[in-house]
């Protein structure tokens, strides 16, 4: 009898999109928001991602009055605290809406955070964080100059 073949999640699967699309990111991530722990399942620096399972079951956790009102809460508590959160389905995942989004996401993020000259001197997986110190003459200048071009 052949053995059948497990099923990729669909969290797998963006985890896979995400590792080729050359994204550091971490899994099943809580952000305390005043107290209260939400679970995200992907973290890529300040941004949350959500993929929504379930959304055509008739009592799925997000279609519900308390569902829906929880989802509302930790977007808007994600917000405050100075995330930027997204939310997808699993046909975004399966048809590439999502990593799509996020790549062209990422890269006009990249492109206001980051004029022209300094582009070069920072990587995209290192976007919304702090600007780091780096160790080489060259990294060093181009960190100054990021410093000096960031707004206050």
């Amino acid at each position: 009898m052949p053995k059948k073949k497990s099923k990729k999640s669909v969290e797998d699967l963006f985890a896979d999109q995400l590792t080729e699309s050359g994204f550091e990111f971490r899994t099943q991530q809580m952000v305390d928001s005043t107290g209260r722990k939400w679970r995200w399942d992907f973290k890529i620096q300040r941004v949350l991602i959500d993929i929504q399972g379930g959304i055509w079951m008739a009592k799925g956790g997000h279609n519900t009055g308390k569902g829906i009102q929880n989802d509302c809460d930790k977007g808007n508590g994600a917000v405050r605290d100075g995330y930027l959160p997204l939310h997808f389905t699993t046909k975004d995942v399966k048809d590439g809406t999502a990593i799509s989004f996020i790549q062209n996401l990422m890269k006009k993020l990249f492109t206001a955070l980051y004029p022209a000259p300094y582009r070069s001197c920072r990587p995209t997986n290192l976007l919304l964080d702090p600007v780091k110190t780096m160790s080489t003459p060259d990294q060093q200048s181009c960190n100054a100059a990021i410093h000096r071009a960031a707004p206050q």
